[in-house]
């Protein structure tokens, strides 16, 4: 886009300066300012009915913002019998042993909590087979955990 500035559109900077002319402003660029101040005085309209919801509005981006803390998981938390979405029994003795109940098989061995969350499942104590399965959070005997990259749900029995 050229602009071309006619010489009676232009006036000194400075009256009795030596320096360029300069452009004045034009009647496009002046009736474009006034629908912009406008717009001003039409968000500062708008801002003043929302003034009185302002510490209400601050309030919630306040709770927004804060992450909810999780307390982490103690082993004595997870001692007893949990059940999963497919049935499966899963009983975690406070000495550290498990034993794993489905249908008509029973697997046991070793369970340990690590500080980061992950429980690991040992069948028999064999460092080979185990599972490892991360606890996202546990409320109100509800344990929700990833295993196999999948969630899942295991919910205490009483």
């Amino acid at each position: 886009m050229r602009i071309i500035v006619k010489k009676r559109d232009c006036k000194p900077a400075f009256q009795g300066s030596n320096q360029a002319l300069q452009p004045t402003a034009s009647r496009p660029f002046a009736h474009a300012f006034r629908r912009g101040s406008l717009l001003v005085f039409r968000a500062a309209a708008e801002l003043h009915l929302v003034r009185p919801m302002k510490p209400l509005l601050c309030l919630i981006l306040f709770l927004a913002s804060t992450p909810a803390i999780i307390q982490p998981v103690r082993p004595a938390d997870l001692v007893g019998s949990w059940r999963d979405h497919e049935g499966v029994i899963y009983v975690l003795e406070p000495d550290s042993s498990y034993r794993l109940t489905y249908a008509d098989s029973i697997i046991s061995g070793k369970w340990a909590l690590h500080r980061d969350g992950r429980l690991e499942l040992m069948p028999n104590g064999d460092m080979r087979n185990r599972e490892t399965i991360f606890i996202e959070s546990l409320a109100k005997d509800v344990l929700h955990l990833r295993r196999m990259g999948k969630r899942d749900v295991w919910i205490k029995n009483p």
